[in-house]
């Protein structure tokens, strides 16, 4: 199996908008209040210096994936410590994904729906999408991912006229200090991460690497200008779902009318792919590391324990801050400081050997 570049970028195009369609924005307006675009800004450049880091360390290792350099760095331990870790991690993403989306399609199409109907939906739709493996995933999304794009950039030419650029001032917000010290913000650019995990399956890291990371920034660019522009700061910290108010302020007249209908389409196949990518690598994760034929026979299994982990979540609040604590918490040294610690270990090994074998 191979994935082609083209492929992952429009994968990652999907994912990507997932932190921006749900509460990271409101996240951020709360920290950093009127300066949550400035520090958009910043936290672009600082992603790009510790992602360059990042991969330039992973690059060294041609045709391996983070599980087997976490293997050749501390063998059979840190190989099992790596693979639980990324799986607990997939899971727990895909799960408060879901659960946040479901509240929120919930309160905004089917306010009377009990919320198990809504993940009998979502169950139906993630056993297909894990069945057909993550060549499948990656393929559907290649499909989906222009048609975001394109949604996007008529959202941007059709609210364009309505942003305020008073609303982006002052430029550091709430509290200058905080501006400057919370300089990463890796939950956009996680899905950036699965480079890591594919390994060899990929078929050119470093240009997918290189266009994801621009595809990101451009997505990320072309909304917050928008909320941040449009919903002023401390309104937008009011509303959890600032997105689906953003399609509501379209109007096209009587010739088209609930315009939101079509961006909450849209938003649904950008959370299932989202959770079927975290699902789909988490069966073939365990299926590479325990060494199952069949891997596609747990796939149910996974899919049942996603959706029966996230009837655990029955108040908004907690969800919410559940999310606000995996992001802020967990992701930065989960996602990003534990492979960079594996790779500088790896990398001074690596040198260390070269260098006996030399002298």
């Amino acid at each position: 199996m191979k994935i082609e570049t083209s492929e992952f970028i429009c994968t990652i195009g999907c994912v990507g908008i997932i932190p921006l369609v749900l509460t990271i924005p409101t996240f951020n307006a709360q920290t950093y209040g009127t300066g949550a675009m400035a520090h958009t800004l910043y936290s672009f450049l600082m992603n790009a210096i510790i992602l360059f880091l990042l991969f330039h360390l992973y690059f060294q290792f041609s045709n391996q994936d983070i599980i087997d350099i976490s293997e050749y760095v501390g063998g059979s331990f840190l190989k099992i410590l790596t693979t639980v870790l990324a799986s607990v991690y997939l899971i727990t993403s895909a799960v408060l994904v879901l659960v946040e989306f479901n509240e929120n399609i919930r309160n905004i199409l089917f306010q009377n729906a009990p919320s198990d109907y809504i993940y009998l939906i979502f169950l139906v739709g993630l056993v297909i999408g894990v069945f057909h493996g993550l060549k499948g995933v990656f393929r559907a999304a290649t499909i989906f991912a222009p048609l975001i794009l394109m949604s996007l950039i008529f959202m941007f030419l059709s609210l364009y006229q309505d942003i305020d650029i008073t609303n982006f001032t002052p430029i550091f917000g709430n509290d200058m200090f905080l501006f400057w010290k919370d300089a990463l913000k890796i939950e956009f650019f996680e899905g950036m991460l699965l480079i890591l995990l594919l390994g060899n399956t990929l078929k050119n890291p470093k240009k997918a690497a290189i266009w994801s990371y621009l595809f990101i920034a451009f997505i990320i660019l072309l909304i917050t200008v928008l909320l941040y522009g449009i919903i002023p700061y401390p309104s937008i910290t009011e509303n959890y779902f600032p997105f689906f108010e953003l399609s509501r302020l379209m109007s096209f007249g009587r010739f088209w009318q609930r315009v939101e209908s079509l961006y909450t389409f849209i938003w649904l196949i950008a959370v299932y792919i989202y959770i079927s990518i975290g699902t789909s690598y988490t069966v073939f994760l365990l299926s590479k590391v325990c060494h199952l034929n069949f891997g596609y026979r747990i796939a149910p299994l996974i899919s049942l324990l996603v959706i029966s982990l996230a009837r655990f979540f029955v108040s908004y609040p907690d969800i919410i801050h559940t999310r606000k604590f995996l992001t802020n918490y967990i992701t930065p040294y989960v996602a990003l400081g534990y492979p960079l610690v594996i790779l500088l270990l790896a990398t001074i090994k690596k040198r260390s050997q070269i260098h006996e074998t030399n002298s």
